[in-house]
This record gives C-alpha cells, structure tokens and sequence, in this order.
C-alpha cells in the first residue's frame, strides 16, 4: 500500500513510483506473435485504501486506431484493457 498518493499528472517522479517494480506487459491473449521491435509494454501498480494507481509505458511501432468510436470495437484498436477481480 502506498503511503503517498501518487499525483495523476503524467510525470511519475514521487518516490512511490520510484519502490513500485516494473511489471512486464508480455502475454498474448489474443492476435499475431509480436517481436519487441513491434511491441514492449511494462507497468507498475500501487494503491490506497480508495484507489488504484497505475503507471503504463507502451513502445509500439505502428498505432492501429480504425474505430473513432471509442466504444464500438475498440478492441480490435491498439488498446489498454485492465481487467479487476473484486473476488480475490
């Protein structure tokens, strides 16, 4: 648990972020093989008693956007899904 809330402005420079450790974005679910030359993805995560922060860096050589919709198929788009089980 964080014991400073982190400020949501882009910059992660509090010292929360600098304990948190990088997590690797490396599993397909879904789609082609990718090479680090197409896709690398890491985050880090903490939280409050109220919140959940995360920090997410994504290096993708090509930006798929063909739905300017951002609810009708975003999925098919290169997106960010965060998934939240409350049951654990």
């Amino acid at each position: 648990m964080a014991r400073q809330v982190p400020l949501v402005d882009g910059v992660a420079d509090e010292p929360v972020w600098h304990k948190a450790p990088w997590r690797a974005l490396d599993q397909r679910w879904l789609g082609p093989e990718f090479s680090d030359e197409d896709f690398q993805g890491r985050y880090k995560i903490v939280w409050t008693p109220s919140k959940i922060y995360l920090l997410v860096e994504i290096v993708d050589d090509v930006l798929i956007d063909t739905h300017r919709d951002p609810l009708v198929q975003y999925w098919d788009d290169d997106t960010l899904e965060i998934f939240i089980d409350e049951d654990l």
